[in-house]
């Protein structure tokens, strides 16, 4: 490092006079133009300086750098000749202008591409290609698909000096950002998600309908929200969620009930008993045609409806001899009621049924002369007079 040092004592004497031209005349160069140090080696012109401390600045950090890689005999100590420019002041050189000038005196660096974070040299590519993939796939490493991604803070790809062995390509260059991390990703993903909007359901009371029985009048249908969420990530992880817009693009539809409050039979009667049809009674109970009738008859339409006369379990439902179509009904509390002749059967063997409940339609099945009901009550196993009973309305 003596030559270095020696250099830039002759680079100071050589330029004091400089340096008095320069504060004499600088009202003069103090606009569009401005003083610069043109720096030629062995009649190579390598750029201007702004200053001559900023060619030194310049010359220490291309010498760091090769001496770092290859050792201190590889260090560049040109001889320069110095004179003093006048230029416009964007033609004068930037610094790193000046710092790639000088490094292509050296035998040990080649040109590249480096990417440059804050000042700081990051990674060395042979092309600009290889510089630009290797950034593109750092980015999509760090940001989830479909997303918008960009680097935070100050980030460029600039042309650089470096040593051949520090060169990468896009594959390499990526996996050490990769391990150091020098830049983060920021990025955002617009979520459009589709929402059902759960229906309301509406019951209203049924006295027609027995408990635990329900009519569903309309059935219910969900609604549908969609929500437009922008998430927003750094190096893939998430920070935030905005919520963009909420819109309902249809509307839920009530699901409308109806619930029974009537209290379902048991199959115990009353002991009370209504008529059981409509029409004029035909005949009576007791002695008829030389024997015994033990029921009365009521004549009325085919098709009329016939009811139980109290509330009852069918005890049986259908033909029987000289009953034709007959229903047997036990009330569970001695009583039996008997309706024969019957166009058409309703019930069935175990249905429960309530009083007033339409269990046949009138006939003339069995042996009948026309269409009528043929009904009987009975008292543990005894023949009653019905109309003990019942009185026709």
């Amino acid at each position: 490092m003596k030559k270095e040092m020696k250099f830039i004592s002759r680079c100071t004497v050589a330029l004091v006079g400089t340096a008095v031209f320069s504060s004499l005349g600088f009202s003069v160069f103090s606009g569009p133009f401005a003083l610069c140090y043109g720096i030629s080696v062995e009649g190579a012109d390598i750029g201007c300086a702004a200053s001559v401390q900023a060619y030194e600045n310049a010359l220490n950090d291309v010498n760091t750098k090769i001496v770092a890689d290859f050792g201190a005999d590889a260090a560049i100590n040109p001889e320069p000749n110095i004179s003093v420019r006048v230029l416009p002041r964007d033609e004068i050189p930037s610094e790193r202008e000046l710092y790639n000038n000088i490094a292509s005196l050296s035998e040990k660096l080649i040109p590249c591409y480096t990417i440059l974070h804050g000042g700081t040299e990051i990674a060395y590519f042979s092309s600009q290609d290889e510089a630009n993939q290797a950034v593109s796939s750092y980015v999509n490493a760090l940001s989830p698909e479909n997303s918008e991604a960009r680097l935070d803070g100050d980030f460029k790809i600039i042309s650089s000096y470096a040593a051949p062995s520090e060169i990468m390509n896009a594959q390499s260059g990526l996996e050490h950002m990769l391990s150091i991390r020098p830049l983060s990703v920021l990025s955002t993903v617009t979520e459009r998600i589709e929402e059902s909007i759960p229906f309301t359901e509406t019951v209203s009371n049924d006295a027609s309908m027995y408990m635990g029985e329900i009519v569903v009048d309309q059935e219910g249908e969900e609604g549908k929200k969609i929500t437009v969420t922008r998430v927003h990530y750094k190096d893939g992880e998430e920070l935030f969620r905005e919520l963009i817009s909420e819109t309902t693009d249809s509307e839920p539809v009530t699901r409308i009930v109806r619930a029974g409050t009537k209290t379902p039979p048991t199959g115990i009667g009353s002991g009370e008993f209504i008529f059981p049809t409509s029409g004029v009674i035909s005949s009576l109970s007791g002695e008829r045609w030389g024997r015994n009738h033990n029921g009365i008859d009521i004549a009325d339409k085919t098709g009329t409806d016939i009811m139980a006369a109290d509330e009852a379990s069918v005890k049986f439902a259908g033909i029987a001899s000289g009953f034709g179509n007959l229903v047997i009904l036990d009330h569970g509390n001695g009583y039996q009621t008997y309706y024969g002749h019957c166009d058409s059967l309703i019930v069935h063997t175990g249905d429960i049924v309530e009083k007033g409940a339409v269990i046949a339609k009138m006939g003339s099945t069995g042996n009948s002369t026309g269409p009528h009901l043929h009904f009987e009550i009975r008292k543990d196993g005894s023949i009653c007079n019905p109309l003990d009973y019942v009185s026709k309305p």
